[in-house]
């Protein structure tokens, strides 16, 4: 998984397709139950994800 811009926090590309990457400090995995929150914004568009990227941030 590449970071796509170091402006934009937690936008990934894995492949040709954005995904919302936002890593669990450690103080909370026993909550969260997992050490990474992952979500594909389906689309391959920069555009498009920046649009889904302000629905999940």
């Amino acid at each position: 998984m590449k970071r796509f811009s170091p402006d934009i926090p937690h936008l990934y590309t894995r492949g040709k397709n954005f995904v919302f990457r936002l890593v669990i400090p450690a103080h909370l995995l026993g909550l969260a139950g997992k050490a990474e929150f992952k979500v594909s914004l389906k689309t391959k568009d920069h555009l498009t994800a920046l649009r889904k990227y302000d629905e999940v941030d």
